[in-house]
């Protein structure tokens, strides 16, 4: 079976029954309830969405009859293989856990397609919060509406939710999908930038401008309106 980098958990548990591989309220039940032995596990909250960000996208190999346990401990295996010891040490010399590492690598994961900008959208996460900046990241509110939106209206960011980062400041209280490994690797290795923004500027969604100050920013916004 194939679970491709950016889903939520919810996504990954109908592409599983998609493929005839487990029921999806079978394996949303054991990701909530189940146990695991990991060392990352005693970071993770309790609750439904525990696992969300830790079930790493790849492509396995399962048993005919492998049932939701068997499942998901292969992709936390997988995840437990791309996020070493050395990678916690690394955490915590930026000045976070496991945890907040794959919610940064979660952002980074749903706002840039490019794996050479990535490092530079972890500079801005890091950048933002030692300012005190809120995120204002358009993925976090597309995770509570749980549907992908080209623009947000004023009223998508004015959502009541700990996700929403354009009214809360900080990380959102969990990861928003499961990011793959060059999301991770930057999350561990932002850019060095004093950039605190960045604007889309092609059409096909895949390449940014990054800026500083917010003048170059709004220069940016403009720029991007006429190649629309």
């Amino acid at each position: 079976f194939q679970i491709i980098e950016g889903l939520s958990i919810k996504q990954i548990a109908e592409s599983l029954e998609e493929q005839n591989i487990v029921d999806a309220d079978a394996f949303l039940d054991e990701a909530e309830n189940g146990t695991f032995d990991y060392p990352f596990m005693k970071y993770l909250p309790d609750g439904p969405n525990r696992l969300e960000g830790f079930l790493f996208p790849n492509q396995y190999e399962a048993p005919l009859n492998a049932d939701a346990h068997q499942v998901i401990d292969i992709m936390l295996n997988q995840f437990d293989k791309v996020f070493p010891e050395s990678d916690y040490v690394k955490a915590e010399q930026l000045g976070y856990d496991v945890y907040d590492v794959v919610i940064v690598a979660s952002l980074i994961e749903r706002e840039v397609r490019e794996d050479s900008e990535r490092p530079k959208v972890a500079s801005v996460v890091y950048n933002r919060l030692d300012q005190g900046m809120k995120l204002e990241f358009c993925s976090t509110v597309q995770y509570i509406s749980g549907e992908p939106q080209a623009v947000l209206s004023i009223a998508d960011t004015q959502i009541e939710s700990p996700y929403n980062t354009y009214l809360h400041g900080g990380l959102p209280p969990g990861p928003i999908c499961s990011p793959g490994e060059a999301a991770i690797t930057a999350a561990l290795n932002p850019a060095d930038t004093t950039y605190i923004y960045f604007v889309l500027k092609s059409a096909d969604g895949t390449t940014h401008n990054f800026s500083s100050n917010y003048a170059d920013f709004l220069k940016d916004k403009e720029a991007y309106k006429a190649t629309l």
